[in-house]
């Protein structure tokens, strides 16, 4: 163990300093406690360790009030980290359950039917996926329409889902903004590139995947495009973080 004063290399990556690992910070191994939980890779954790757990976060959380629940993460988030850590038998929704970690907001299917600009609405949209190379479009009307390689793949939308994307990634802690290791101010990039699903935006998703689909009922290809399943996970998340 080492004490909370001290900085050790548990964050991910090889070198000390992962650039913007996380939520637009630096050095990440400066700014995170580690928890290490012991488990083989067919065994699952233990109910006294996941008790264990999130009394220790719970724990942290009251004596560093600045770790909201979007910051309790695993490897598998951090740039440069492990997508498998801390894997599929790791159960993420007890932690979600007690509070200790972020879950997303629900919501019913007619609800949902209205969000995303309304990509993903009706049977139509229930086949639609957003993916790498996609683009918003603002039409004279007012309103959106996403392009996929010179076609139109959904039009009459409300809003931007791609921006959506990039914006709901961003919020909850993850680079959309990131180009292999460099990295753009997030505001000064999304005036060009919001509205694009570019490399970083995969990259993050991918992120995203193997925190909230990594699961042992639940596995989800770390480089799948976002369908609606995903979306309403990732948008439900980033609801439970901005009301």
């Amino acid at each position: 163990m080492v004490d909370d004063r001290y900085s050790v290399q548990h964050g991910g990556g090889k070198p000390s300093n992962v650039e913007i690992a996380w939520a637009d910070k630096t050095k990440i191994n400066d700014q995170a406690l580690g928890v290490e939980n012991v488990q083989g890779e067919t065994k699952p954790f233990t109910a006294p360790q996941i008790t264990s757990l999130i009394g220790l976060i719970r724990s942290a959380r009251e004596l560093y009030p600045s770790i909201a629940l979007n910051h309790v993460i695993g490897h598998c988030d951090v740039f440069g980290g492990k997508f498998e850590c801390p894997g599929p038998l790791f159960p993420w929704e007890d932690l979600e359950k007690a509070g200790a970690a972020l879950g997303p907001a629900s919501f019913t299917d007619e609800a949902f039917e209205l969000e995303w600009g309304g990509f993903f609405a009706g049977e139509d949209g229930k086949k639609r996926v957003l993916r790498l190379g996609d683009f918003d479009r603002a039409n004279e009307d007012g309103s959106f329409s996403v392009l996929r390689k010179g076609k139109t793949v959904a039009s009459g939308l409300s809003l931007g889902p791609v921006a959506l994307l990039n914006e709901c990634l961003h919020r909850i802690g993850y680079t959309p903004n990131r180009n292999g290791r460099e990295v753009a101010e997030f505001e000064r990039w999304k005036d060009k590139h919001i509205g694009t699903f570019g490399d970083g935006t995969r990259t993050a998703l991918a992120f995203f995947w193997a925190h909230h689909f990594y699961r042992a009922k639940d596995v989800k290809p770390f480089w799948d495009p976002l369908d609606a399943k995903g979306a309403r996970r990732l948008l439900g998340c980033y609801r439970t973080l901005t009301g």
